[in-house]
Formats: C-alpha cells, sequence, structure tokens
C-alpha cells in the first residue's frame, strides 16, 4: 500500500503527486502544487453531520477548467481526509 500524504506542519500535508495543502479551521484551505499554481478554496463547516464543505464555486476556482478545477478538489478532499477532517464539495 501505497502512502500518498505526509504531515509537513500544523494542518498541513504534502503529497507524493506535488501538491502541498494547508487547511485553515476558521474557514478555507490552500492549495499549492510544483507547477506554481496557487489557489484558495472556500470552506465551511456543517454541523449535521459534522463535516466541510468546499466550494467549488470559490474565487480562484473560476475561470479554470473543469478538469483541472476537479483535480484541485479531489486532492484536497484526500488530504482533508487524511488530516481526519471530512468533507465534501458543495457545486452549486
Amino acid at each position: 500500500m501505497s502512502i500518498e500524504f505526509t504531515k509537513t506542519g500544523p494542518n498541513m500535508v504534502t503529497s507524493t503527486k506535488g501538491f502541498t495543502v494547508v487547511f485553515h479551521p476558521p474557514g478555507g484551505v490552500d492549495y499549492s502544487d510544483t507547477s506554481g499554481s496557487a489557489v484558495h478554496v472556500d470552506t465551511e463547516l456543517y454541523a449535521t453531520p459534522l463535516r466541510h464543505v468546499l466550494y467549488a464555486k470559490s474565487k480562484d476556482l473560476r475561470g479554470m477548467t473543469s478538469a483541472r478545477a476537479d483535480e484541485i478538489l479531489g486532492g484536497i478532499l484526500r488530504a482533508m481526509a487524511y488530516l481526519g477532517h471530512p468533507a465534501e464539495i458543495f457545486k452549486e
């Protein structure tokens, strides 16, 4: 079994796939990768059931191809799961 993530700081993980995710509990996730992309994705905490929601229409994701935005959101979802913070994507 391959391990994708390494914890590199408080609420920060680095992927073997070349990106880093930083989760900010008050709201938001920062994503950066080796190609120089740096994206902030807005989040919100839902209480029932307890989970974080990633907003697919966050400002930094607008104007990207849907494939690239989905790639970034997928990486963030995996990173959040690794950190123990269940998350889902809100696309509306």
